[in-house]
């Protein structure tokens, strides 16, 4: 077996562990339950992208403006956000 060939087959075992580790017990699997994007959701994936790439181009003019300083508060609000998206998430009541 080469060395490509073994790394695979080492990852799709620990792939294939992680996967019954996290599945659902079967009471919590039901049949009505599918994947699909209806309509709807392709356009509100569209109309997000539009918005995310105006701002991304209209962030260039106030970073030209600002300098690098505009960068690291934006990197710095990011991280301000992930932190309490993540705390709120963790403290909801289940």
């Amino acid at each position: 077996m080469s060395p490509a060939m073994s790394h695979t087959a080492s990852a799709s075992a620990v792939h294939r562990e992680q996967a019954q580790r996290f599945a659902l017990p079967q009471e919590a699997v039901h049949e009505d339950l599918h994947r699909g994007l209806k309509q709807r959701h392709v356009q509100m994936i569209a109309i997000g992208g539009a918005i995310g790439v105006g701002l991304f181009l209209g962030s260039a003019k106030a970073i030209q403006q600002a300098g690098p300083s505009l960068l690291l508060t934006y990197a710095a609000a990011g991280v301000a956000i992930f932190l309490i998206m993540r705390w709120w998430a963790c403290s909801a009541p289940t």
